[in-house]
């Protein structure tokens, strides 16, 4: 009986490169993998998506749970949104939690759909015009 045998893995980047060999080197130990990816939609110049993994996984001997992120980071990002000015709210006041909430919000929205639609473009820092790690 293989370590792996029985065992669920939660493997994240699990469509393409090193997270897809992960996945498939565990199905062959015997694990059930879920995999976590935001490539649901065939890229033009890469290869794999995350259901292509997912039938790989299943090819190699495993079960395979594909989840696809993109919704999945949204709703965490939204609740720390809420709680960040929940947070914010005891320290400068209500009003400019409120405010600072929906800039926030405004971001998380702008940056999901870019994911959606793939012409994902970092947010730019207004005061320097340089793009911010996103």
């Amino acid at each position: 009986m293989s370590k792996l045998e029985d065992k669920t893995l939660f493997i994240t980047g699990g469509s393409r490169g090193i997270g897809r060999a992960i996945a498939r080197r565990a199905a062959q130990d015997g694990a059930n993998v879920a995999i976590a990816a935001k490539t649901a939609e065939p890229h033009p110049k890469l290869p794999g998506t995350i259901y292509t993994a997912a039938e790989e996984i299943e090819g190699a001997g495993g079960t395979a749970l594909p989840l696809v992120t993109v919704g999945l980071v949204y709703a965490v990002s939204s609740s720390l949104i809420g709680l960040a000015a929940r947070l914010l709210a005891f320290v400068v006041g209500t009003r400019a939690a409120r405010t600072a909430e929906g800039a926030l919000r405004d971001e998380l929205d702008a940056l999901a759909a870019a994911c959606v639609t793939g012409s994902a473009a970092a947010p730019t820092d207004e005061s320097s015009g340089r793009r911010s790690a996103a």
